[in-house]
């Protein structure tokens, strides 16, 4: 299976391309649920503020400001009381500031938890992003956009020889600068 993956990777072909990049996808994916494990929290006050006849608990979060935990509204959120492994609640990140979250846990936590001063908390990102992605790769492999795909030349310059007709497109977040060249 491994030698399979490493066939899948490695050697790139135009026939592979929609499978190789769904593999790389899968794999990055795989990559970022085992990174955001690192940010598991304990010891953690959840702060109830009910609005509406909606319970949201704000919770303070150490490192949000610079992305670490890189946490986006729609990310899960599991919290459980320390010490148990039987029940997690499961809700739903609903707004991020710069050091706290807004989460909407399940109905029921505020009940079952009643008087639990500190929690444990995962969080797990959304899957949208990666679903698009895929969604990309397999829009990608129709006749049209391989055709136009096809005449795309793609290369790394450094940026100080750019021709001054370069047009630069920013992604802060993907941390990544792109520059297209116009006729």
């Amino acid at each position: 299976m491994l030698s399979d993956l490493n066939v899948k990777i490695n050697k790139p072909t135009r026939d592979n391309f929609v499978e190789r990049t769904h593999t790389l996808l899968y794999i990055e994916e795989a990559q970022q649920v085992k990174n955001f494990r690192k940010f598991d929290l304990s010891g953690v006050k959840l702060h109830p503020s009910t609005e509406g006849g909606v319970t949201w608990h704000k919770m303070s979060v150490q490192g949000l400001a610079e992305r670490r935990p890189s946490v986006l509204k729609g990310d899960s959120v599991y919290v459980w009381v320390p010490g148990t492994q039987d029940v997690e609640y499961e809700g739903f990140v609903q707004e991020v500031l710069r050091d706290a979250a807004w989460l909407q846990l399940n109905p029921c936590f505020s009940d079952a938890t009643r008087g639990v001063p500190e929690f444990n908390v995962r969080f797990r990102f959304s899957r949208m992003q990666f679903r698009r992605m895929h969604a990309a790769v397999d829009n990608a492999n129709l006749p049209s956009a391989r055709e136009a795909l096809q005449q795309i030349e793609l290369r790394f310059v450094p940026l100080d020889t750019l021709p001054s007709n370069a047009v630069s497109v920013v992604s802060e977040e993907h941390a990544v600068k792109l520059y297209f060249l116009t006729p």
